[in-house]
């Protein structure tokens, strides 16, 4: 089913709700349309929700908007609860002795630092030299910066919060 209709005229009025449609938690939202607009349970289709949405009465936009709440209020129990279990892994990482366990943040680290340093320094030169390799230029100079500072940015968490092994 294409959601993209409905999604689109919902994400003004309850952009939780509409963040959900075609997601795993898609079901949670759905639901709550059915019983806003009275729809049988199991039978909401982006069609009939879009007839519904058009035609809603000022009580079905105010369920509307309570059902956004209620719905917002579920996603963020849900996502601090998988929040929380990542952090628990975290944990168990970082206090490993083993180094394929723990020491996969600072290998990565070093490789992303050796890209950054090529990308920020060593390829300049070498395009004053060659200037054919200007073409070469990565696209992926965006990524490995952002999961360099996102890396780094662990880290500062991890020692803030005493959680550093070393």
């Amino acid at each position: 089913m294409n959601w993209t209709p409905i999604k689109t005229a919902l994400e003004t009025l309850a952009p939780w709700i509409a963040g959900s449609l075609g997601t795993p938690a898609a079901g949670e939202a759905v639901a709550a349309l059915e019983q806003v607009f009275g729809l049988t349970p199991g039978t909401a289709t982006p069609n009939n929700l879009s007839v519904a949405l058009a035609g809603a009465t000022p009580d079905q936009i105010a369920a509307l908007k309570a059902a956004e709440l209620h719905h917002q209020e579920v996603m963020a129990s849900f996502g601090y609860k998988l929040n929380e279990g990542q952090i628990q892994i975290n944990l168990a990482d970082a206090k490993s002795k083993n180094w394929w366990q723990s020491g996969w943040r600072p290998y990565l680290a070093w490789w992303l630092v050796n890209a950054f340093v090529y990308h920020v320094v060593l390829f300049p030169i070498l395009v004053s030299f060659f200037p054919q390799l200007h073409d070469m230029d990565s696209p992926g100079f965006a990524a490995v910066s952002s999961l360099l500072l996102t890396l780094i940015g662990a880290r500062s968490y991890e020692k803030t919060k005493d959680i550093d092994t070393k």
